[in-house]
């Protein structure tokens, strides 16, 4: 019975060195593989997000120049309309101020120390 026993213990002793063997060889490939395959997946992603930006880029730009184009229209058009006639922008000016004043006067007697 004790060499059935032995046998089995021995057998089961060679079985774990080798896989302690095996595992001391796959370990050491473990790190630079698992970089290697972080590397590659931000590689796909850095690739796809670049993609993705360039396509948002191509669909925004012609919005961008429409939108600049009708900015400048704008303002050319703003600029002669002040130049033809300014009382409209003097008066305007005018008024924005004195409401202006008149609301900052509120809030100071609101606050005032009685």
């Amino acid at each position: 019975m004790e060499d059935i026993v032995r046998s089995e213990l021995d057998a089961l002793r060679a079985e774990n060195k080798i896989l302690r063997d095996s595992l001391t060889e796959i370990r050491p490939a473990e790190p630079d593989s698992a970089k290697d395959a972080l590397k590659n997946v931000l590689r796909e992603f850095m690739g796809a997000l670049g993609a993705s930006v360039e396509s948002a880029k191509a669909k925004v730009e012609p919005v961008r120049e429409i939108a600049e184009s009708g900015k400048e229209k704008m303002t050319g058009f703003l600029s002669r309309q002040i130049e033809k006639n300014p009382a409209p922008v003097l008066l305007a000016a005018l008024g924005a101020g004195f409401l202006f004043a008149r609301r900052l006067r509120r809030k100071r007697r609101a606050f005032r120390w009685r």
